[in-house]
C-alpha cells in the first residue's frame, strides 16, 4: 500500500509541506530570489515558521488542507485553507503559480471562499501580526499642530 501523496508539480509539493508545518522543507523548495507575501524568502520563512509554531503551541500536529480561493483583490486566484488538525485554527494562503505549477508567490488572503461548506474553521492565524489602529475623528481634534505629548504651554525649550 501507497501512503505518499502523488507530489507532480512544486506547487503540490509546497501544500504537502505545509499541511506538514515543515518550514526547513518550504525553505529549500521556494526560491531564493522571489518575494513572498511583499518579504523576501529569510523574512518569510521566519514568519511562516512563528505561524507553524503557533498551531503546534495550540496542540496541532498537523494542518488539514482545503481547496478555495480569494473573493477579494486577487479574485479567483486560488488557494488553500490549512486548519489545525485539533484546534480547528485556520490560515487562508494564496498560491501564484504559472501553468506548471511553479509557484511565483504565497500570501495570506483575508477574503477567502472554500466551496465545501461544511469545514469548521474557528480561529483565524496571522502570518503578518499587524496591529490595525483606526482614530475615531473627534479623538484628536484638538491637537492642531502643536507637540501631541505636551500641550504648547508645556513645551520644554
Amino acid at each position: 500500500m501507497n501512503t505518499r501523496p502523488a507530489l507532480k508539480t512544486h506547487l503540490d509539493t509546497v501544500v504537502h509541506f505545509f499541511t506538514k508545518m515543515d518550514v526547513e522543507m518550504i525553505s529549500t523548495l521556494l526560491d531564493d530570489h522571489i518575494s513572498y507575501q511583499d518579504y523576501n524568502k529569510s523574512l518569510f520563512i521566519r514568519k511562516l515558521g512563528d505561524l507553524f509554531f503557533e498551531f503546534s503551541q495550540l496542540g496541532d500536529t498537523t494542518l488539514l488542507v482545503e481547496k478555495g480561493e480569494c473573493y477579494g483583490c486577487s479574485c479567483g486566484v486560488s488557494g488553500f485553507t490549512f486548519i489545525g488538525n485539533k484546534s480547528h485554527s485556520y490560515i487562508d494562503i494564496v498560491f501564484v503559480s504559472d501553468a506548471k505549477g511553479h509557484i511565483s508567490d504565497i500570501y495570506e488572503c483575508g477574503e477567502f471562499f472554500n466551496k465545501r461548506a461544511k469545514i469548521t474553521k474557528d480561529n483565524r492565524l496571522y502570518l503578518d501580526k499587524y496591529v490595525d489602529f483606526d482614530l475615531e475623528e473627534d479623538e484628536d481634534d484638538s491637537w492642531e499642530g502643536g507637540d501631541p505629548f505636551f500641550g504648547d504651554d508645556d513645551i520644554p525649550f
